[in-house]
């Protein structure tokens, strides 16, 4: 009996080694890797074929190498540097590695995902709590991943202004791009799961001097500065307060102080008008950058048609076929307006889509007022007519939309534009369309989901827009305090969030509205936006949002009267 429990317990305790031995195997086998300790980003030119780490400099047009160094540790011997590159120094030191540009063993591989951190804010700087924001949300947005551990590019530059490669437009290649790299070492055979993982240095680090970067000049115009970076804020230069050349070189880029630039919104898009500045074409209009960037840039020439206030602010047709060139490629309509809160009569919306049919132009509307419309004094509701209803199945019309206006939700950034007409016309504007939505726009899809909802669900925005509502009380109110003040008429708005009054010049003889809102704003602490800036022809006007409840536009509109007053008693 006892040999049999004695033959049995050894049978046990073979089974036991025998389902332990390949766990054993494993882990004394898996103690035995390399381990990854650390991660260094070096670079190399042409001119200096070194791969170095920390920031180096670098000329217009040259193209350096980045890769990454890892530092491995073995066991039973000491911790060694992997690169692939004959020559490397670290720490400024020449250092004694193994030249290799894969992970040292056969069955595991390492994915580098690179990065860039920059700053494209004017006025704005790269602090460390900023680059960590940036560096938090970067591994969902890293277009660069490649299993070498030399890079095949530059990673690409994530600013929130960057309009993609243009040579001959745009300095693409100028400024400071701060790098950042994250390797991990994978199983191929189970590529998802991470083994190993270690990252260069990180945000805390950002502003310390050997942080890894690469600095390139601008190709400046003749007559510009090397400040220009600084004052236009090319990617990843600082902007620091009380730099005399600033206002230097704004007046070579745009005849303006540096102030004026700023308030124009000259400088809203840092990449765009860096480039101005260093390629010495400042051919901007000082209106704002929504439309007047993108065509420019492109090579095109806005050109701005008139809309009639005698006629409730409805276009003039006459005035559009006017200024219609063979070089005229698009027509883009806003309706409701912003910012005359017009809302276009049939008849209107007919001849601008008939106009387009004549020239062979694509139409552009923009729509995203549409469901913000006030009923008339005797309560007759405004209709919106859709200019892709008319534009039917021959002319081309790219309809704007999204959740901002009707639906209060600006920050979801939920917007959608919609193709009709005959799309097999513009198979390539299309894909180019479509790319650029799915590259660059970077939609929020979370919000996207609740789209559905909101056209279908029930809609707040009809009890606001009514009598008794928030939003028809407030702009009403507006109107008739602007209209009580002595030279100042506004056309009744019929939707939208704007009022637009005029000021008569005979009663305010103003040469530049940009100043008179400065002026106010700095008087009466309430800002409002000039006219021009909307591309009016006369320094007139002035837009003024309605936002506000009705107690807070009583005491602005208020303050304005009392500011008009006192240049009345000038």
């Amino acid at each position: 009996m006892k040999s049999e429990r004695s033959l049995l317990l050894a049978i046990f305790a073979g089974l036991v080694l025998l389902i332990a031995m390949p766990w054993a195997f494993y882990r004394v086998h898996d103690g035995l890797r390399p381990k990854l300790v650390e991660v260094r980003i070096v670079t190399a030119t042409d001119a200096d074929p070194v791969y170095r780490d920390g920031p180096r400099q670098v000329g217009p047009g040259e193209a350096p190498a980045i890769a990454v160094a890892l530092r491995v540790a073995r066991p039973f011997g000491r911790a060694r540097w992997l690169a692939p590159t004959d020559s490397l120094q670290l720490d400024g030191a020449p250092v004694d590695h193994e030249v290799a540009d894969r992970w040292p063993e056969r069955d595991r591989r390492v994915r580098v995902f690179w990065f860039t951190v920059e700053c494209s804010n004017v006025g704005g700087s790269v602090t460390p709590e900023r680059a960590a924001r940036l560096l938090r949300y970067r591994t969902f947005l890293a277009s660069e991943m490649g299993h070498a551990l030399r890079a095949a590019s530059l990673p690409e530059a994530h600013n929130d202004d960057i309009l993609g490669p243009q040579p001959e437009r745009i300095p693409v290649d100028a400024g400071t791009l701060r790098l950042y790299a994250r390797v991990e070492v994978f199983d191929p055979e189970r590529e998802a799961r991470t083994l190993q993982a270690a990252s260069s240095a990180g945000a805390d680090h950002i502003l310390e001097p050997g942080f890894p970067a690469i600095h390139r000049s601008a190709r400046l115009a003749d007559g510009l500065h090397p400040e220009v970076g600084e004052l236009f804020n090319l990617s990843g230069w600082e902007v620091e307060d009380g730099q005399p050349a600033w206002d230097e070189v704004a007046a070579a880029a745009f005849g303006l102080r540096f102030t004026e630039a700023v308030e124009r919104r000259l400088a809203v898009s840092s990449r765009a008008f860096a480039a101005v500045a260093a390629t010495g074409t400042p051919d901007f209009a000082p209106g704002g950058p929504g439309l007047e960037v993108p065509v420019t840039l492109a090579g095109g020439t806005p050109v701005h048609y008139r809309c009639d206030e005698a006629n409730g602010w409805n276009p003039d047709l006459a005035d559009i076929e006017s200024k219609i060139t063979a070089n005229t490629h698009a027509l883009v309509i806003i309706n409701p307006n912003n910012p005359t809160g017009a809302v276009y009569s049939e008849d209107i919306v007919k001849g601008l889509v008939d106009i387009a049919r004549r020239h062979d132009l694509v139409l552009m509307a923009d729509e995203i007022y549409e469901k913000i419309l006030y009923p008339d004094a005797d309560g007759t509701l405004p209709i919106h007519h859709h200019v892709a209803t008319y534009a039917a199945d021959d002319v081309l019309c790219l309809t704007f939309s999204g959740l901002s206006k009707a639906y209060r939700v600006c920050g979801y950034r939920a917007g959608w534009v919609m193709i009709s007409g005959p799309k097999h016309l513009a198979t390539d504007f299309l894909e180019g369309l479509t790319l650029l939505a799915n590259m660059r726009m970077c939609a929020n899809v979370p919000a996207q989901h609740a789209i559905q909802t909101a056209l279908g669900g029930y809609q707040s925005i009809t009890e606001l827009t009514r009598p008794g509502g928030r939003f028809y009380e407030q702009i009403k109110l507006a109107s008739r305090l602007l209209n009580e003040i002595p030279g100042v008429s506004c056309v009744e708005p019929r939707g939208a969030l704007y009022c637009f009054p005029r000021l008569d010049p005979d009663v305010y003889p103003i040469e530049d509205d940009e100043a008179f809102v400065i002026d106010l704003l700095r008087a009466k602490k309430i800002l409002v936006t000039h006219g021009t800036g909307f591309n009016w022809f006369e320094p007139d006007h002035f837009r003024l949002v309605t936002l506000p409840d009705t107690e807070m536009l009583t005491e602005a509109i208020g303050r304005i009267a009392d500011y008009l007053e006192s240049l009345r008693n000038r």
